[in-house]
């Protein structure tokens, strides 16, 4: 007797090694997932302008990554004693404005340079509800806390979505080498929105994605949205909100997500490193003690194994835990 809805997942015509250029952009998935493939050192940049909601604010982050026009101070404003990006994600908001900028900038060289050699391209979208600002009657990423009443709310319709997808995916499919585009859905419910209109935003996100991959042959899409609601499907697989994905929830989408775009090899070394990265977590009961320098000194020739056996690896940052 099946206990759960097993979800059918694609053959994508792709896979992901550790050298692999990816660029993840957007909500809950491109942040957890992307997350992952950076610690385990994978070739990848995630979320340059920090975590995204919504498609108008994703497809601003792409114009703004292909072109790579750095900010300025016209592109700050300041609040609450500090400066923000109607653009980004409040962990680039700073006390000045060179530090703000510092950070902005450094993140979106890194960004465009992504861009322009991604092999693979992760989009989440989290929601189609928006806020546009009054003044600027632009829509932005985050509101930085500004006053409810400068902002008018508005439900992006599927056909808006759709054309903004377009919009950043149609340049790039006249490269010589198009990228392939992972199209996913955020299972984050925005419940401030309520149920009802949580659901009216997850069905635009969904059709206007399934009408992208429908068109186009580079276009791809991952269930994790599936995997959460209907082959999990129980509030255990959620934190104490009832609304984000718990670590086990995360843990299995992302087993899921390396059965099927990550090959064996490449998960094989994935262990490797998840127990080197354990083992840099690991902390002594006796520091000092000849124990732990031989700990120590056996790892560190597990680093140099590594990085002899795979040359693309760059674990010179993970030595410093080991001195």
């Amino acid at each position: 007797m099946k206990w759960f809805t097993p979800i059918q997942l694609p053959d994508y015509p792709f896979s992901i090694d550790h050298q692999t250029p990816v660029l993840a952009v957007g909500s809950c998935f491109a942040e957890q997932i992307g997350q992952r493939l950076v610690d385990l050192q994978f070739d990848a940049v995630l979320n340059p302008f920090g975590i995204l909601y919504n498609p108008a604010s994703v497809q601003r982050c792409f114009s703004r990554l292909a072109t790579g026009e750095p900010f300025t101070e016209a592109d700050l404003f300041a609040h609450n004693g500090l400066w923000h990006s109607f653009l980004h994600h409040g962990r680039f908001s700073a006390a000045t404005q060179a530090e703000a900028l510092e950070k902005m900038n450094a993140a979106l060289a890194k960004g465009h340079q992504q861009w322009q050699k991604a092999d693979v391209i992760i989009v989440t979208l989290g929601t189609a509800w928006a806020y546009r600002h009054k003044a600027s009657c632009q829509i932005v990423a985050n509101n930085h806390k500004q006053p409810q009443q400068h902002f008018d709310r508005e439900l992006l319709t599927a056909e808006q979505i759709q054309g903004l997808l377009q919009s950043i995916i149609g340049p790039t499919l006249e490269r010589n080498t198009p990228p392939q585009w992972l199209l996913t859905v955020s299972p984050v419910r925005h419940m401030k929105d309520g149920a009802v209109g949580n659901n009216r935003s997850k069905a635009h996100l969904l059709t206007a994605v399934h009408e992208m991959v429908s068109q186009t042959e580079q276009v791809h899409y991952f269930p994790g949205y599936e995997l959460l609601l209907d082959e999990l499907r129980d509030y255990r697989f959620y934190t104490a909100d009832h609304a984000h994905p718990s670590t086990e929830a995360v843990d299995h989408i992302w087993s899921r997500f390396g059965q099927v775009l990550l090959p064996e090899a490449t998960q094989a070394l994935n262990g490797q490193l998840k127990a080197l990265r354990k083992a840099m977590q690991h902390r002594p009961l006796h520091p000092g003690t000849a124990a732990e320098q031989t700990f120590k000194q056996q790892q560190r020739a597990r680093l140099d194994e590594l990085e002899q056996q795979y040359p693309f690896l760059d674990l010179s940052s993970w030595r410093d835990a080991f001195l």
